[in-house]
């Protein structure tokens, strides 16, 4: 499919019983039959009348992706949770998923929200990539193994680690990116990147899976991360390698955020190698929420 043809794509929020059906059965398409996390009909239609979006994406009438999420209130701030976004294989990178998102933020605005925030794998670098340097999203929040095991096929084997990405929907850079404009750059530091670790030729990243010390950021500096190409290639032909690149992408990336180091960018080289750029949080207007070092901040406590 060609981005012209995605820019023919009707999006629209859902509306009857047969299209929340038809999202809901779309979910096992993207995720694998028998995924149990998915979204049912009757729970897309009341987050609709609560001020939620449930909205897909259609060509000739045929659903080809699909947005879901809820808004509620945290800290005494409406916030919007973007909880599923999907799109048919064999037509992503085209600028579908990054349409649903703009339509996503409109809906949650016109709820009162004013920020949105969801959850990515940090290992899937295409879905980095959309969130920090196509939507202008940042993630100040890693949670380890956030949703436990998964039944889906594209989550196995090497746990549900999450960034929690926090879109503050009025900000200058998501709103020129709202309008098709570029998104004015960030302020980077002068001085050379910091590397968490270095990556082997093999493309195996250089820690030890018993001990996995890294690199830490240093003040003054820009601090980059690593990432694999392709994770889900990775995760069928070389397994042992996938759960090496979790052991240091976790080690990096939780200690760093949990001191103040936002996840704000993503740097690719000529080779095509690929790594985030995080960046202290004074340098982007500070967090908005306290980490909780080694436990669950999602976790009801009693």
């Amino acid at each position: 499919m060609s981005e012209a043809g995605a820019r023919d794509l009707e999006i629209r929020d859902l509306a009857g019983m047969e299209e929340y059906r038809a999202a809901f059965a779309f979910q096992d398409e993207v995720w694998g039959p028998g995924f149990t996390e998915g979204v049912p009909a009757s729970l897309q239609k009341v987050a609709q009348w609560v001020g939620g979006v449930a909205a897909g994406a259609f060509i000739d009438g045929e659903m080809v992706g699909f947005v879901f999420g809820i808004t509620g209130v945290r800290s005494g701030e409406l916030v919007h949770w973007s909880d599923i976004l999907a799109v048919r294989d064999g037509i992503r990178d085209v600028g579908i998923g990054q349409r649903l998102k703009w339509h996503q933020r409109t809906r949650a605005l016109e709820a009162g929200a004013r920020t949105a925030q969801w959850t990515w794998d940090p290992l899937e670098a295409r879905n980095g990539w959309l969130n920090l340097e196509r939507l202008g999203a940042i993630a100040d929040l890693y949670v380890m193994e956030m949703y436990g095991g998964s039944t889906s096929p594209l989550h196995t084997g090497i746990g549900t680690d999450r960034l929690v990405a926090r879109w503050k929907l009025r900000d200058p850079r998501v709103q020129a990116a709202a309008a098709g404009d570029s998104m004015p750059e960030l302020n980077w530091p002068d001085r050379e990147p910091v590397y968490a670790f270095d990556v082997s030729g093999s493309g195996r990243p250089g820690v030890d899976l018993d001990d996995p010390r890294v690199t830490p950021p240093e003040e003054g500096h820009e601090y980059r991360v690593p990432l694999p190409r392709e994770l889900q290639e990775l995760k069928r032909n070389d397994p042992e390698q996938a759960w090496a690149w979790r052991v240091a992408t976790r080690a990096a990336l939780s200690d760093a955020v949990d001191h103040g180091w936002n996840v704000v960018g993503m740097a690719r080289t000529s080779e095509g190698d690929v790594a985030y750029r995080l960046l202290q949080e004074d340098h982007h207007g500070g967090r908005a929420e306290a980490r909780t070092r080694g436990s669950d901040p999602f976790e009801l406590k009693p």
